[in-house]
């Protein structure tokens, strides 16, 4: 049990390494899994660990697979021969129950209040009759027969993302799998913020830990200002340059008039488009002259509006294609520009994201 997808990535990773090889190398079917690999001496603690990390699953690491009919076989309501026999060959209605008694299990056991949702018991309770005795585990018996319900479970899981594999690898459509692959992936990015701003965080750790200037108390305030920097930076940069004294007066008029149009068309754009906020420079995002709710705002027009255009943009320009949040993050972050010509036709770069903020 030491190896089953329950309490190893094992399964997991050998299951992604036949997706990047079988299919196409930026995609995964579960992402950062890592269950807890400190396996509790109790059979009934063991099998609290086993519904958390199937859990985990589901909701954390292989939300892909709760999708694979949609990857599969798409939204049309035309659908070919290959398409419509695909709920044959993978059961993706027993993938939805498992999902369904793991989600009950979590609840009861991880929140008190829970215990008075009569219909989420009365579905736990028959889940414990079909297996026990009784309508609860009670002796450490019944906690192993459970235990071993849950292997059976992630076993099913691993089973179905084998069909699943094989019948996309096989496919005439592989192409057009691929991309609603792509899209499923991308919609949870942007409808799950948490997912991005862990991943930013990951990055300012990496970046500042280092130089011993690392304090975790600043984090949440710099991914803010991280993300709403991708609407004024390249404005602070030319701004900042029209203030340099070696650069020609007729360059420094070029780029303040730059610097006006970007923040005259960023601001109305926001403003227009944002409920209740009203922009007039941008100099008011980073001086932080708005009040909490409209900076969350503007983090939320972020997800909703720019993010999954930057994630397409890095899939489309960068040599080595990734899915992977982390380094989706760092290709974000780092390679997010906006380019101008000067009127000595030479080319300035203007990174959009400040990434070095304390």
């Amino acid at each position: 049990m030491i190896n089953s997808l329950l309490f190893s990535p094992a399964e997991a990773d050998r299951l992604n390494n036949r997706v990047k090889s079988e299919i196409a190398d930026h995609l995964f079917l579960f992402i950062n899994y890592s269950p807890n690999y400190l396996i509790p001496p109790s059979v009934d603690a063991k099998y609290r660990l086993a519904v958390e990390n199937l859990y985990s699953i589901f909701k954390d690491t292989a939300w892909v697979i709760l999708n694979f009919s949609e990857i599969y076989t798409g939204k049309s309501k035309k659908k070919s021969i290959e398409e419509r026999d695909f709920s044959k060959d993978v059961d993706t209605k027993t993938i939805r129950s498992i999902f369904q008694i793991i989600s009950d299990l979590r609840t009861i056991q991880g929140h008190t209040s829970a215990t008075t949702d009569i219909m989420l018991t009365g579905r736990c309770e028959q889940w414990f009759s079909n297996f026990l005795k009784y309508k609860k585990p009670q002796t450490i018996d019944d906690y192993e027969i459970l235990t071993n319900e849950l292997k059976k479970y992630a076993d099913i899981i691993v089973t179905e993302c084998e069909k699943f594999i094989d019948k996309v690898k096989k496919s005439k459509n592989k192409a057009a799998i691929v991309g609603r692959w792509e899209d499923a992936v991308i919609k949870r990015y942007t409808l799950s913020q948490d997912m991005f701003r862990q991943a930013i965080y990951k990055y300012y750790y990496i970046q500042n830990s280092s130089t011993g200037v690392f304090d975790t108390s600043l984090v949440n305030g710099c991914v803010n200002r991280i993300i709403t920097s991708y609407y004024y930076f390249d404005y602070q940069i030319l701004m900042d340059k029209v203030d340099i004294p070696s650069i020609p007066i007729p360059i420094k008029v070029f780029l303040k008039k730059q610097a006006a149009a970007i923040s005259k068309t960023r601001t109305n754009k926001l403003s227009e488009e944002i409920k209740d906020l009203k922009l007039t420079c941008l100099d008011e995002l980073f001086l932080s002259n708005l009040n909490a709710d409209n900076y969350k705002k503007i983090h939320d027009y972020f997800f909703k509006n720019d993010l999954e255009v930057l994630i397409r943009e890095q899939l489309t320009d960068s040599d080595k294609k990734s899915l992977d949040i982390d380094d989706l993050v760092i290709a974000i972050l780092e390679n997010t520009k906006n380019e101008i010509v000067l009127p000595n036709e030479k080319k300035l770069s203007l990174k959009r994201f400040k990434i070095n903020i304390s």
